[in-house]
């Protein structure tokens, strides 16, 4: 199991991370979301906890996920 830092599962802060980022209008529809590589090295986590964020909001409809290419926020991102 992953471990907890202030509450919250590693998975937890980078899908908080991409959430705020769209919420402030850094990112938008169709934009590109950093490479899993970068975020393993942004969050200092490993690349499962990364595919596991990227994958629940790939879930929730946040992101839509093409092999190959990467991660881009959804048309239409949920709050």
């Amino acid at each position: 199991m992953m471990k907890r830092k202030n509450s919250i599962f590693k998975y937890e802060r980078i899908e908080r991370d991409i959430k705020e980022r769209i919420d402030r209008g850094e990112l938008r529809p169709g934009d590109w979301v950093r490479s899993e590589a970068e975020m393993v090295q942004q969050f200092q986590v490993s690349k499962m906890t990364v595919k596991t964020a990227m994958n629940r909001l790939a879930d929730e409809g946040v992101v839509v996920r093409i092999q190959g290419k990467g991660s881009f926020v959804a048309p239409r991102a949920k709050d």
